[in-house]
């Protein structure tokens, strides 16, 4: 495991109560509703980064067959308590132990941007591995140049590993590894948890085996 992933599982299990506050109302209903329209129904559904399982509810709810990973062990714990219907594993995005073209859409929400830049590729074709011929991949991600690492004042100040993506870098990378950009949004609210940076939501379909 990357020395900066270590860092990153640390944060989020030390501040599990915390980071739950801050998101359980984040919820972004609107590309959960797109995702999904997408996909047929009973459809299996990969979340990728799925913390303490929020928005697979939603797919549960919606009657899809839903399985979570997550690197925190801890957040995992939680999805399996508070999210009944939902399988859920602890599992790197690098290395994803489910069989080839398992999924019909994968669920990637501030997920790639905790990777740096020279691993998002390996990440997509994992991604791109278990999803079927034209799955539907979801990615949130912020919006700029670069990478670093970050002191989050709203968790006092503790590090947190973040990479940053133009619209044209990461259609490029999408176009490269054989996904065709569907749907792509760029927004910027300061008022926005993922603020000092603007937000990508962008859907994409699996073209190419």
């Amino acid at each position: 495991m990357k020395d900066y992933t270590k860092k990153t599982i640390e944060f989020y299990d030390r501040n599990v109560e915390e980071y739950i506050e801050n998101t359980k109302n984040l919820q972004d209903k609107k590309w959960l509703e797109r995702f999904v329209s997408y996909l047929s129904k009973n459809a299996r559904i990969l979340d990728l980064g799925c913390a303490y399982g929020r928005d697979c509810k939603f797919f549960v709810d919606n009657g899809f067959e839903t399985h979570g990973v997550d690197l925190s062990s801890k957040l995992i714990e939680r999805a399996k308590s508070s999210v009944k219907g939902a399988k859920f594993y602890i599992m790197d995005i690098l290395d994803l132990k489910f069989p080839n073209e398992n999924f019909d859409g994968v669920w990637c929400s501030a997920t790639l941007l905790h990777i740096k830049k020279k691993d998002v590729s390996k990440a997509l074709s994992e991604i791109k591995r278990v999803l079927k011929k034209g799955g539907i991949l979801y990615l949130n991600l912020k919006e700029g140049v670069g990478e670093k690492a970050v002191k989050d004042e709203r968790y006092e100040g503790a590090e947190k590993f973040y990479s940053y993506f133009t619209e044209n870098e990461i259609k490029g990378m999408l176009t490269e590894i054989g996904f065709k950009t569907l749907d792509f949004e760029l927004v910027l609210r300061k008022e926005s948890y993922m603020r000092n940076a603007g937000t990508i939501y962008l859907i994409a379909r699996k073209v190419k085996p």
